[in-house]
């Protein structure tokens, strides 16, 4: 706690004094080795996500499911773990990801596994392109301001596109899976996505969405309408966990209403 609020002291007060340490801290990172994963190929730039613990429930199905497809997109690539799941078993990949400093290990853990195919964006998605802020650093990085408790003085700029722009007519025909993680920003980067969302066949969706958790005003004022994107496309929703539950309207209603969550993860698998 002490250390938290120390570090958005850090962040308000002297961001070039924090933009130096995370420059530092990244440089030293990257020097670290490159660690074994249990599912066949080495990872650098998160002790968590080599160990195999990190979203172990989401991997387990985002593997089921990867059987099937014949693309994986990775909105939100951070270092790549998902990346060089779908790439370790033969898929074709095109990575999304707007941070240098999480490119850099990217970039490493590519070339460390011959994933040389892979495809690689780097920027962010939202529902028009430009160039935005990214507030805070690492797997907590946003274009949402505010996201985290991330000072606004500590941000970078990105360019960004759409997935509409990225994906096009390429992949008509073929099934996919798209894995977005993109720190309270689903909303935008599904504007942005329309003619993705209708392809034929439906790609399958693995998408983290949070109520209660990061967002500057406490709830995500976009939940109900993030999902009823899918559903307009005629998706159905399950939970991203053992159980797979159906969720229905009345369940995100019935949430959004209490402000929180009373089944599942925040984590959802759109099919």
């Amino acid at each position: 706690m002490i250390r938290s609020v120390a570090k958005r002291a850090v962040d308000s007060w002297m961001p070039s004094v924090a933009q130096a340490y995370r420059s530092l801290r990244d440089e030293r990172a990257a020097l670290a080795p490159a660690l074994p994963t249990p599912f066949g190929f080495k990872l650098a730039g998160n002790r968590s996500m080599a160990s195999g613990i990190f979203e172990k429930k989401e991997i387990d199905l985002f593997l089921k499911h990867l059987q099937r497809a014949s693309t994986c997109i990775d909105i939100g690539a951070n270092i790549g773990l998902y990346t060089c799941l779908a790439a370790s078993h033969g898929k074709h990949v095109v990575a999304i990801e707007p941070m240098p400093s999480n490119l850099k290990f990217l970039y490493r853990n590519l070339v460390r596994n011959d994933f040389a195919d892979v495809e690689v964006f780097p920027l962010a998605l939202s529902s028009s392109g430009g160039i935005l802020r990214i507030f805070g650093d690492g797997t907590a990085a946003s274009l949402l301001q505010g996201w985290a408790g991330a000072s606004e003085k500590s941000y970078k700029i990105v360019p960004v596109t759409t997935l509409d722009v990225i994906v096009n007519t390429r992949f008509d025909g073929l099934s996919l899976l798209i894995k977005i993680d993109v720190e309270g920003f689903e909303r935008e980067v599904l504007k942005g996505g329309q003619r993705t969302l209708s392809l034929d066949p439906r790609p399958t969706w693995l998408v983290e969405i949070v109520l209660n958790e990061h967002f500057p005003a406490g709830l995500n004022d976009r939940f109900y309408e993030t999902f009823e994107v899918f559903w307009r496309h005629g998706y159905h929703v399950t939970t991203a966990d053992d159980e797979q539950r159906l969720v229905q309207p009345d369940d995100i209603s019935r949430w959004v209403k209490q402000g929180s969550v009373d089944f599942g993860s925040h984590n959802y698998l759109f099919s």
